[in-house]
């Protein structure tokens, strides 16, 4: 039975799982014909899955960080002409009034502050998944309340 694990622009690397119970790996370059299919160890497969699977972490890492440095809103107009957006000011306050302390304490770091998931994550003793989906249904409520 043959078991694609990972491709990528390079190569393909895969196992086969024998009626015995032992694995052999397998490795293909890309342009070389299936019957070029080189047997490899164990070793020398789990080094090609690390390889395979660097770029994709680095890709999710950049784009975890293009998200954790996005603003909710780009309130520079308010700052310096608050009269010209007023309405808005009252309304992202009342929407704020509606949030949890978590949700607020987290939102003001991560939106005002600037930490990143991460970061908070680690001053708070918590998972960086939970920051983040605390974070995001506070900016859930204030965007349905602003609708």
């Amino acid at each position: 039975m043959k078991q694609k694990i990972y491709k990528n622009d390079d190569y393909t690397v895969w196992n086969t799982q024998q009626a015995d119970g032992t694995s052999q790996y397998f490795l293909r370059y890309r342009g070389i014909t299936p019957s070029d299919e080189i047997e490899i160890n164990a070793e020398l497969y789990n080094f090609y899955i690390k390889e395979a699977r660097r770029p994709i972490e680095k890709q999710r890492n950049e784009r975890r960080r293009h998200l954790d440095s996005k603003p909710l809103y780009n309130l520079d107009n308010a700052i310096y002409d608050p009269y010209e957006n007023l309405d808005l000011q009252i309304s992202l306050e009342m929407a704020y009034k509606t949030l949890t302390l978590l949700q607020k304490r987290y939102l003001t770091m991560s939106r005002v502050e600037g930490y990143s998931f991460v970061e908070i994550a680690r001053t708070e003793g918590k998972q960086k998944s939970t920051i983040f989906r605390i974070v995001k249904s506070a900016e859930r409520k204030i965007k349905k309340y602003l609708a």
